[in-house]
């Protein structure tokens, strides 16, 4: 029977759909209305009609901070992201549907979403001479002409109007700007998705928010996710660029077996929603299990045997070894090096376990040495350092512990106040009121750690 003191862990769901669409996209609808009056005196009723033009707004050349919940790979970080798809998370379930890539309004099935998440890396944009910039919205508009490395090549802009609400301006005057990636139309085919796979890049799903930090706008737990269609390339900077493919219809592939061909020194420029990068190096998991069989492309003799027969003459070092232990190089905190004796947690025979565990301050606190070898054995000293980075890794046990030891020294403060002081009402509701400012914590905090004498705990 569980612990009544322990709280209930909340249900691990995750609900899949393909998309949602919202209840209208995104341009411009005309509202008709008529007041009919109906007069006894009259035969026919006297109508009045009246008609409407309205839009619908919905993000066009860039996402607010609110929108995004996260991306993956993290931007600027560095790790072993070249074995999975980027992609990125938004905040509201509908966003991806609410345009389309041709404009059209129908009353299908959930349409492809107008957003695509393209991969690029440091070397294709060098080699292609791809441009990330920002420009006015008039040029974002209007075909461009001997802007680019190719004299002479025009670019191509979507087959877009602007709406109510956008400062294009003409050139020179005060407008909004616009992130857009400028590349050849013959490399969006070949590194964007085909129409048809557009569906497949883009769902929503509903995860469960106890425990969780979201913010209000996810509130009920429906995000949208845009996934890449290229894994990242590993060992350079990679960039994430989602981006619109309103208008751009007639540039994409219907199916990625077609074999298009650009104009000639023919370019697009798209508007990028959102811009980030990281780097994709190391090592994946896999890679690593990998190499615990192979080396040089060779098999590996892994094979688990039992153990060699002990023998009575075989030495200190032998019994060691035979024991699972392995010589590793140790650096003493002193700045002298040693070399230690270490087995870990996986070894080769059955060990007696006991209940007791003795509790260490610090890891070197763990170290055992045998003065008959002159060796340390480290490996309690590394368990401990271990499960302490476990146990830090866990937010909500690294806030309690730092809420406790602050505890400790607000505590310890206060009592020494007391015996400086004398004892009154006063003065403990005036120690209490200067605990409450961080900054008097903080460096009580330095002072009553720096102390030998003072343990941490209460009455240390």
């Amino acid at each position: 029977m569980a612990d009544p003191a322990e709280p209930a862990r909340p249900k691990l769901e995750i609900t899949f759909a393909d998309g949602f669409e919202p209840s209208l996209r995104a341009g411009r609808y005309a509202v008709e209305a008529t007041q009919r009056l109906e007069i006894s005196s009259e035969k026919e009723p006297i109508e009045f009609p009246a008609d409407k033009t309205v839009y619908v707004s919905a993000p066009r050349f860039a996402l607010g901070p609110g929108e995004i919940y996260s991306v993956y790979p993290p931007e600027g970080q560095s790790g072993s992201f070249h074995a999975a798809l980027p992609h990125i998370v938004l905040t509201r379930k509908t966003l991806p549907w609410e345009r389309t890539i041709d404009g059209v309004r129908t009353e299908d099935d959930i349409r492809p979403p107008w957003m695509a998440l393209l991969t690029l890396d440091d070397d294709e944009i060098a080699e292609r001479q791809i441009q990330i910039t920002t420009v006015p919205l008039h040029e974002f508009y209007q075909p461009q002409v001997d802007r680019f490395p190719d004299r002479g090549a025009a670019v191509r802009p979507p087959a877009i109007v602007s709406e109510p609400g956008e400062r294009v301006g003409a050139a020179g005057a005060d407008g909004d700007q616009c992130l857009v990636a400028r590349m050849p139309a013959a490399l969006l085919r070949d590194i964007g998705p085909a129409l048809d796979e557009l569906r497949f890049l883009a769902h929503a799903r509903q995860v469960g928010t106890e425990g969780k930090d979201v913010a209000d706008a996810v509130g009920d737990g429906w995000l949208a996710v845009v996934v890449g269609n290229r894994r990242p390339r590993p060992g350079i900077r990679n960039h994430g660029l989602l981006v619109s493919l309103e208008g751009f219809g007639g540039i994409l592939k219907q199916q990625r077996a077609d074999n298009l061909t650009a104009k000639p020194a023919e370019w697009v420029q798209l508007a990028v929603l959102h811009h980030w990068t990281y780097v994709s190096e190391g090592h994946t998991f896999r890679e690593l299990l990998n190499g615990l069989t192979t080396k040089d492309g060779k098999e590996r003799d892994v094979w688990l045997r039992a153990l060699p027969e002990r023998k009575a003459t075989g030495g200190k070092a032998f019994d060691a070894l035979w024991l699972g232990y392995t010589a590793l190089g140790h650096r003493m905190r002193q700045g002298g090096q040693t070399v230690s004796w270490y087995r870990g947690p996986l070894i080769p025979m059955p060990v007696e376990t006991g209940t007791y565990h003795a509790i260490h301050g610090n890891a070197d606190e763990a170290l055992q040495y045998d003065p008959g070898t002159g060796l340390f054995n480290v490996s309690y000293s590394a368990a401990w350092q271990l499960g302490r980075l476990l146990a830090l890794q866990n937010l909500d046990f690294a806030n309690s512990l730092l809420h406790r030891r602050d505890g400790y020294v607000a505590q310890g403060v206060l009592d020494e106040a007391k015996k400086t002081l004398g004892e009154g009402d006063a003065i403990e509701k005036t120690a209490k009121l200067l605990l409450q400012d961080s900054l008097i914590v903080g460096l009580l905090t330095e002072w009553w750690l720096s102390d030998p004498t003072n343990t941490g705990e209460t009455g240390g």
